[in-house]
């Protein structure tokens, strides 16, 4: 589990209200927040992210997820 101040890898994009709303009903079971991120400069960032509304433990993603998840850190040079 994450906590508040903790580093993580990641990526940002820009996406559009019409991507947005597509995301929107695909991860229709997860709410959307808004969140302050920090890029390598330290610089905030104003973005969203995804909360799974109903999830009463931490859960591992799918594998079909995982493999999303590990192709985009191949693109990014995270890991």
């Amino acid at each position: 589990m994450i906590h508040r101040g903790e580093r993580v890898p990641g990526a940002v994009y820009e996406v559009s209200e019409r991507c947005m709303s597509r995301l929107d009903k695909y991860e229709s079971s997860y709410n959307r927040i808004k969140v302050t991120v920090y890029d390598e400069d330290g610089s905030p960032v104003e973005a969203v992210t995804y909360i799974k509304g109903s999830q009463a433990q931490e859960e591992k993603p799918s594998q079909e997820y995982l493999s999303v998840i590990q192709q985009g850190y191949k693109d990014w040079h995270i890991l």
